[in-house]
């Protein structure tokens, strides 16, 4: 065997090895890509049911703050109400007056027991 013979086997084996590399390559491309699909499905369904979880919290966050708004419109009528109350409560009181201002005994004691009555079931429901 001469030195260019031995030399051309030496390249066959050469370029023999590097195809057999070149194709465990190509083949463990192919299972990494394989792998990447299957975690990119796993992501853009996780994905989605994160989504659907984040829409089903806003819909509850937006009931509850429209169950707060209408208590806080309801606290606020009640309010509104017991003051009007007691706007009516005070000018009934000065109707009630005798001429030189004062009111009779007994309705004074019973318009002041009124009026703390108010103040007393205001205080309680806050």
């Amino acid at each position: 065997m001469s030195v260019s013979d031995t030399a051309a086997l030496c390249q066959e084996q050469a370029n023999s090895i590097a195809r057999s590399e070149l194709d465990l390559l190509r083949q463990r491309n192919a299972e990494l890509e394989a792998k990447l699909e299957i975690d990119r499905k796993k992501i853009d369904k996780l994905e989605a049911e994160l989504e659907a979880e984040r829409e089903e919290k806003r819909i509850s966050a937006s009931e509850e703050i429209d169950k707060v708004k209408k208590k806080n419109a309801d606290l606020f009528e009640n309010f509104d109400l017991k003051r009007k109350v007691a706007n009516f409560r005070k000018k009934q009181e000065l109707k009630n007056t005798t001429p030189d201002g004062q009111m009779p005994a007994q309705e004074r004691y019973v318009g002041i027991w009124g009026m703390c009555k108010l103040i007393i079931v205001i205080s309680k429901k806050d």
